[in-house]
């Protein structure tokens, strides 16, 4: 294949290739039905992944430099949850659920895919400097296949930086999985042409690939 066909089949392959590092949802070793794809989050595993705070026997220990102004977190979302709510702590090891704060209070529903949201500037103590360390919280409700609607939890561990030391790209896009493959299907059906809004949409998939291949060197 050539031109945009290659080019947007390789994006869908580094894309796919991240998401399939950390699992697929019920079926996977590595994830529960949402994960952090950004900042790193600590070792899933299916006994502990529906105990709070932080769905995980690990404490605080690697720590991702995440930015005191203009941080984000990207989520990888393998299947539908509703009721998110991200939280941090300013504890060097929080252990219960009471150590944790509201930063992003209520997201309604999610659906599979990858999706970034910003962390308010004003949840960021003012007194937090370069060196200051913090735990992300992310607690959803979820259905397993042949299992009740329950609660899960994640966490991931950073330590603030100034936004201009920042030496790794946040992947932060949003996109469904349906519109990944409804895309690349578009491209294929036209030979690998496109044109108007297909231009568009394709200029606007192979972006946000392209901010997770920034990301991943």
């Amino acid at each position: 294949m050539h031109g945009i066909t290659s080019t947007l089949l390789l994006a869908t392959g580094l894309i796919a290739g991240v998401a399939a590092q950390q699992g697929h949802g019920s079926d996977t070793t590595d994830m529960g039905p949402v994960a952090f794809m950004w900042p790193e989050d600590r070792a899933w595993n299916a006994a502990d992944d529906n105990v709070g705070p932080c769905g995980s026997k690990e404490f605080a220990g690697k720590r991702t430099d995440f930015p005191l102004v203009g941080g984000s977190i990207a989520l990888n979302i393998a299947d539908p949850a509703e009721d998110v709510v991200v939280r941090m702590s300013f504890k060097n090891n929080p252990t219960s659920q009471s150590d944790f704060v509201d930063v992003i209070s209520h997201i309604d529903d999610i659906v599979e895919g990858h999706q970034c949201y910003p962390i308010p500037a004003s949840k960021i103590p003012r007194d937090a400097e370069e060196g200051t360390l913090a735990t992300i919280q992310l607690e959803y409700w979820a259905q397993e296949a042949g299992k009740k609607k329950e609660s899960f939890f994640a966490c991931a561990d950073v330590r603030f930086v100034p936004a201009s030391k920042m030496t790794t790209a946040v992947p932060c896009f949003n996109v469904t999985s349906e519109e990944f493959a409804t895309q690349e299907e578009v491209v294929l059906k036209n030979g690998g042409k496109t044109s108007g809004a297909g231009k568009v949409a394709a200029g606007l998939f192979l972006a946000a690939a392209g901010t997770v291949v920034a990301a991943m060197f």
